[in-house]
């Protein structure tokens, strides 16, 4: 996917906070790339593939950032919630989203801080739509199921005198 007005190469250092401006409908995320750039912020619906250390409008195939590790999670009960700049790693926490909420819990000796935005990126939003409508109440239990019918009988009247409608979902 090419972004417009990104650099090539561009790699993603942080992901900040959602926001919307208050005269629109639009929600966005902060973004800081390397090199900087204008561009700091982009749709929610770009979320499926933001992720830290990404390569962004890349050249070449870029080489798969950070490393490969295999958890078994059994439980989360004990998981502690905490912001990012709590983790022990200097690049990790000098970063200025340290505000960003992760999950703080251990796994075969090793602490681990996952990012709350990464763990429901990878999870459930795989796709812009379904990305989109997290963030519109309701919506996602109404737009999802594509048994959804909408009947209208003209022989029903409600109390203000129009047709009564029904809607299954």
């Amino acid at each position: 996917m090419k972004f417009k007005g990104i650099e090539n190469n561009s790699v993603i250092r942080e992901i900040g906070s959602l926001f919307r401006r208050h005269d629109g409908p639009d929600w966005h995320i902060n973004v800081k790339l390397a090199p900087g750039q204008k561009k700091q912020y982009f749709g929610v619906s770009q979320i499926p593939v933001l992720a830290r250390r990404r390569v962004v409008n890349a050249s070449e195939q870029p080489r798969p950032a950070g490393f490969q590790s295999r958890i078994v999670i059994e439980n989360t009960r004990h998981w502690r919630t905490e912001p990012i700049e709590a983790c022990p790693i200097p690049v990790v926490n000098r970063q200025d989203d340290g505000q960003q909420w992760c999950f703080n819990f251990e796994f075969g000796g090793t602490q681990y801080y996952l990012p709350q935005l990464e763990l429901a990126r990878v999870l459930f939003f795989h796709h812009a739509y379904i990305t989109r409508l997290a963030l519109i109440p309701c919506q996602a239990t109404r737009k999802t199921d594509p048994q959804a019918t909408r009947k209208i009988d003209p022989s029903v009247s409600s109390p203000g005198g129009s047709a009564h409608e029904e809607i299954r979902i």
